[in-house]
């Protein structure tokens, strides 16, 4: 078989520099991620014994850099990968030395976009988040992918001395959504629709050129439960709805409804099988049938706090039970998301993305998990070639 082949593709401000700049590459490094609170990055280092990097070639800060990486007979002779890292703005230059070398990081939205740094205050009510989201993404010249079956109303957000980005994450966050910003688009998609699809690829550690892994359980800031309170709009009260995932969830608080009385059932004292009109024979005077005894009504299960972990409690009003119902496993999945975490370094996957679901073989009780990749490492020196790390979450039940 072939040896294997890497190629790394460069354009600075749209304009391909592989072939000039190819020669001085030592290493490079692409992030993918899903995360909310962090955006992709692409960071490249070159040789800068000549000095060119740090004299002629010195790139502007703000310029637009952006990277593709392909493989060709990796995993079978004849083969061919292609990963387009998309378009990014550069933020950081740094030379260092000795022996001389110039780094270039960019990220996906740079410093020149107000997104990130322009403070805005404004007050949303009755609108939904991806009305929200469409009409930021357009102030501020981005595209909209929406990748939800449920969008919510949002009955009030206020928005006070905070960038729009910011704004935005904490909106999806409390609705139970995932935002993501590139280059070009506002990413807005459910985290537990995606959970449910599929593994797409399964992890070996034999065969797949697995040299690292590390998996972990963590009880720390972990709730077994959430509350959230919601006004019922029959009696105007304010109720608590509380969710456990490993209990009975329903609502508590409030003033009980006085039962109706039921009218008590007739004694019938004619024998069975005999009709009114017809030739009836009486029970004796002090002969009764007793009435047959109605079941009794099942008692509604008490809503109680879970005898093992500690209560979110979210200090937002909803409108409604059913809103109640989606902010309070939301919430609660935000926080217990991450609860099974773990990492794994291999040889170079050109095929695995951020986003995706994956299984595992040959590591024990944690094959019994269906994993989610929140973080992808595309790594390529000239040391160690190409190699891929990537970092996961154990996927919820809820």
């Amino acid at each position: 078989m072939p040896a294997r082949k890497f190629n790394l593709q460069l354009k600075y401000d749209n304009v391909d520099i592989s072939k000039d700049v190819s020669a001085f590459v030592e290493s490079f490094k692409y992030v993918d991620r899903t995360l909310a609170d962090k955006m992709d990055e692409i960071s490249v280092t070159f040789q800068d014994v000549p000095g060119l990097w740090r004299s002629g070639w010195f790139p502007n800060a703000g310029a637009k850099f952006s990277a593709k990486i392909s493989v060709s007979d990796w995993f079978n002779e004849g083969d061919f990968f292609e990963r387009d890292c998309g378009k990014f703005e550069i933020d950081s230059l740094t030379s260092s030395g000795l022996p001389s070398t110039f780094n270039i990081t960019a990220i996906s939205v740079g410093i020149i976009n107000k997104v990130r740094g322009q403070e805005n205050t404004r007050t949303w009510e009755n609108i939904r988040v991806q009305t929200i989201a469409g009409n930021l993404a357009i102030f501020h010249d981005f595209k909209l992918k929406w990748f939800s079956d449920y969008d919510p109303i949002i009955e009030r957000w206020e928005q006070k001395s905070e960038s729009d980005l910011s704004c935005l994450r904490k909106i999806c966050e409390y609705a139970g959504l995932t935002f993501k910003i590139t280059n070009e688009w506002f990413v807005v998609f459910s985290a537990f629709e995606f959970d449910k699809r599929k593994p797409e690829k399964k992890i070996r550690i034999s065969g797949d050129g697995v040299s690292a892994y590390n998996f972990s359980i963590n009880s720390t800031d972990i709730y077994s439960a959430c509350e959230v309170k919601y006004l019922d709009p029959d009696t105007n009260e304010m109720l608590e709805y509380l969710y456990k995932p490993d209990g009975v969830s329903g609502v508590r608080g409030g003033k009980k409804k006085k039962e109706e009385k039921k009218p008590k059932p007739k004694v019938d004292s004619w024998i069975e099988g005999d009709r009114p009109g017809e030739e009836q024979t009486r029970l004796p005077k002090n002969k009764v049938i007793a009435p047959i005894k109605q079941p009794e009504p099942e008692k509604e299960p008490e809503i109680t706090d879970p005898e093992v972990g500690s209560v979110l409690k979210i200090n937002k009003r909803c409108e409604s039970l059913a809103e109640a119902e989606k902010v309070a496993k939301a919430a609660l999945r935000n926080k217990n998301m991450r609860m099974l975490k773990g990492s794994l370094n291999f040889m170079g996957r050109p095929d695995l993305y951020s986003g995706m679901n994956i299984e595992l073989d040959g590591f024990g009780r944690w094959d019994s998990v269906v994993w989610n990749v929140e973080e992808i490492t595309h790594e390529w020196s000239k040391s160690s070639g190409y190699n891929t790390s990537i970092e996961i979450r154990g996927i919820l039940g809820y």
